[in-house]
């Protein structure tokens, strides 16, 4: 695990492409990974802004050098929580322990939040075993549904490393 550089985004973004078509290709309108293709040069620029303006990205490599997880996170806010922005790893490589050590890169042990598809059992039951609960707070997800129906995504708290809302 280590903090990506500006040199890692081409491949970061194609990792991340590849991780949505692994996580959601049973929820999500399949236009929208073919959309994420054909905008990869924006999602480049988005993230090397990012990381210019002071996000962290965490990447996670293999033994040859290919980004199998990422994960960022937020800076601690006014109410000292922070959000975790993303996190995903490899189907290939998952049950590894990645993803924990990912996020507690990009976290740390802080209070934290984070916003999960309702229909995303395993990355739900993931963070429930480190700690996050449901807080109840629902929101429409910006994915458009594979089926047409309504993707709701739900939020979840920890107050602290392995302690619930």
């Amino acid at each position: 695990m280590r903090e990506a550089a500006q040199a890692d985004i081409p491949a970061f973004v194609d990792f991340k492409t590849k991780a949505w078509e692994q996580t959601y290709v049973e929820f999500v309108d399949p236009r929208v990974f073919t959309s994420l293709k054909e905008k990869r040069s924006q999602q480049i620029d988005f993230w090397r802004a990012e990381l210019e303006r002071g996000q962290k990205l965490f990447v996670a490599e293999d033994a040859d050098g290919s980004i199998v997880g990422a994960a960022a996170g937020t800076k601690p806010k006014k109410d000292g929580r922070r959000e975790l922005l993303l996190l995903y790893v490899d189907k290939e490589v998952q049950g590894q322990g990645i993803g924990a050590r990912l996020m507690a890169d990009s976290i740390g042990d802080d209070p934290a939040t984070l916003w999960v598809m309702g229909v995303n059992t395993p990355a739900i039951g993931f963070y429930k075993r480190h700690g996050f609960v449901p807080t109840g707070e629902e929101r429409r997800s910006e994915l458009p549904s594979r089926y047409g129906a309504e993707i709701t995504d739900v939020q979840l708290a920890r107050d602290a490393h392995g302690a619930e809302a």
